[in-house]
C-alpha cells in the first residue's frame, strides 16, 4: 500500500516539474524532478514486486539525470514561485492558494453514541484515555498511565477515525488530523520542516488531540524506507517525546491497518495497541436499521438475517456499496414515476448477493489477533 502511495506522489511531483520546465522555471522544475526521483526510490524500496522495484529504481535514476541536466538559472522573464518557508516562517501556499491544513477549525461533533456497537471497546477507551485526562489527581495517586498515547489498529473502514473524533469531542479539544500528504508533499524535500510546522500549531493550543491516520505509511520502520522517511520518523520522535514537557494537555492517537510496519521506537512510545474489530452481526443490523430509518420499506424485512450474512464487511463497505445497492431499484422507480415505492425483500436479497465475499481474509484477521496478543482481550 505504501509503495502505491509513494508512486502517486512521484507522478504528482513529475507533473509539476514538467509544468515548471515548460514555463522556464528551471529551479522549481529541478526541485520537483528530484522530489519525484526520491518518491520513486521510496516506492521501489517498499514494493514486494521485483519487476516494479527494478522499473521504479531505473526511473528514479533517469529523473535524477534529468534534474541535474536542467539549466541552473531560470529563463528570462519567467515568474518563479515563492521560496519555501524556513521552519520559523508561515507555511507557503500551494498552487490553489491554500495553506497546509493540519487541523479542523472546530471540534468534532461525532460522539460515542454515533458509533454503532463496540460497547466494550467504548468503555475501554474511556478508561484508557478519557478518564485519566479528566481525573489527573487519581492518576497520580494510583500511579496509572496517563493514557495520552494510543494506537488504534484494525481492518480498514472499522471506525478508527470516528473513535479519535469522539475522544476529542468528549474532552472538548481541538482535533489535529495528520495525513501523509501534508507531511511529504507540501514541501517535498523539506518534510522535517513540515513536522515542525505541525507541532508549532499543536503547541499553540493549550490542549489538543493529534490524530495520525495511516500511521504505518508515515512512520514506517527505519531502514525499510528512504532517508527522507527515516528523518521524518526521527523528527516525530523528538516532538512526541517533548509533548509531555509542554504545559498543555495533548493526546496523540495513531491509526493503522498495518501496525507491524510502524517504526518500533515510535510504537514503544505508546501504551500499546487497541484493536478496533469489524462490526459483528448485531452492529451491522443496527447500521442497516439506522440507514433505513424514514426510508419507505416493506414490513417484516429480514434485516437480522441479512446482517448475519454480511459479517466480515466493515461499516465503510456498507456505506459505499451495500446501502446504494439496497435502495437503487426503489430510487430509480421513484424518479421515473414520481411515486414512493418501498424497499422490498427482493432488494435486500439482491444487495446482499451483490456484496460477494469480504476482501479481508480469515488469515488477515488472525494476523491482527497474533500481533496484539493479550491486548485484544482488554484490560
Amino acid at each position: 500500500m505504501r509503495a502505491g502511495w509513494f508512486r502517486e506522489k512521484a507522478v504528482e511531483a513529475l507533473k509539476k516539474g514538467r509544468s515548471a520546465k515548460t514555463e522556464g522555471d528551471y529551479k522549481e522544475a529541478r526541485y520537483q524532478y528530484l522530489a519525484a526521483a526520491d518518491f520513486l526510490a521510496q516506492a521501489a524500496a517498499n514494493s514486494d514486486d521485483p519487476k516494479l522495484q527494478a522499473t521504479w529504481a531505473g526511473q528514479s535514476k533517469e529523473l535524477l539525470k534529468t534534474a541535474r541536466a536542467l539549466p541552473k538559472e531560470n529563463a528570462p522573464k519567467k515568474e518563479t514561485r515563492p521560496a519555501h518557508p524556513q521552519p520559523d516562517s508561515a507555511p507557503a501556499e500551494d498552487e490553489d492558494g491554500k495553506k497546509p491544513d493540519f487541523t479542523l477549525t472546530k471540534q468534532p461533533t461525532v460522539g460515542f453514541d454515533d458509533i454503532v456497537g463496540l460497547e466494550d471497546l467504548k468503555k475501554r477507551i474511556r478508561w484508557r484515555v478519557i478518564e485519566p485526562i479528566k481525573y489527573p489527581e487519581a492518576v497520580e495517586k494510583y500511579k496509572r498511565p496517563r493514557g495520552d498515547r494510543i494506537i488504534l489498529m484494525g481492518p480498514p473502514g472499522c471506525g478508527k477515525t470516528m473513535f479519535a473524533k469522539a475522544i476529542a469531542a468528549e474532552l472538548e479539544m481541538p482535533f489535529f488530523e495528520v495525513h501523509g500528504s501534508a507531511i511529504y508533499s507540501k514541501w517535498v524535500g523539506e518534510s522535517q520542516k513540515n513536522v515542525a510546522q505541525l507541532f508549532s500549531q499543536i503547541f499553540s493550543e493549550s490542549k489538543a488531540v493529534v490524530f495520525m491516520d495511516e500511521m504505518d505509511g508515515i512512520l514506517a520502520k527505519r531502514g525499510s524506507s528512504s532517508t527522507v522517511a527515516n528523518k521524518v520518523v526521527n523528527e516525530f520522535l523528538s516532538f512526541v517525546d517533548g509533548m509531555r514537557t509542554e504545559e498543555g494537555t495533548y493526546i496523540y492517537i495513531g491509526a493503522s491497518n498495518r501496525p507491524w510496519d510502524i517504526d518500533d521506537a515510535m510504537a514503544s512510545r505508546f501504551g500499546g495497541f487497541i484493536y478496533v474489530p469489524l462490526p459483528d452481526a448485531p452492529a451491522l443490523e443496527e447500521m442497516i436499521r439506522r440507514h433505513l430509518r424514514d426510508v419507505p420499506c416493506e414490513p417484516d424485512l429480514d434485516i437480522s438475517g441479512a446482517a448475519k450474512r454480511l459479517e466480515g464487511f466493515s461499516g465503510r463497505d456498507l456505506t459505499i456499496r451495500f446501502f446504494p445497492a439496497l435502495t437503487e431499484r426503489a430510487f430509480r422507480e421513484s424518479t421515473e414515476t414520481g411515486s414512493s415505492p418501498p424497499v422490498t425483500s427482493g432488494d435486500l436479497e439482491a444487495a446482499v448477493r451483490k456484496m460477494g465475499k469480504p476482501l479481508l481474509s480469515e488469515k488477515d484477521l488472525k494476523r491482527f489477533l497474533k500481533y496484539t496478543g493479550e491486548d485484544l482481550a482488554g484490560d
